[in-house]
């Protein structure tokens, strides 16, 4: 399990995608199975935040394992990654 604070209104889709890809990858799945819990209620639906509202995220072991995203290059003015289907 995964505590985030919302820093700022926006949607639940952005706000994971912004801060918890692993969770991006999968945020269908986890609506669905309503594994996502908005200030302590479980949410089935992309809610709009607010600042301070609470996420927690219940991930699969299976899920949490998946790799989002791994790194190709790296230097001090570049970074090139190589990401999953699925992940923004």
């Amino acid at each position: 399990m995964l505590e985030l604070t919302a820093q700022k209104t926006q949607t639940l889709k952005e706000f994971t995608e912004e801060n918890y890809a692993q969770a991006a990858f999968c945020f269908r799945a986890l609506l669905k199975d309503r594994e996502i819990k908005v200030n302590g209620k479980k949410t089935g639906e992309n809610v709009l935040l607010c600042a301070g509202d609470n996420v927690q995220y219940f991930l699969s072991k299976k899920q949490s394992q998946k790799i989002a995203f791994y790194s190709v290059y790296k230097d001090d003015n570049v970074i090139v990654v190589d990401k999953e289907s699925g992940v923004n």
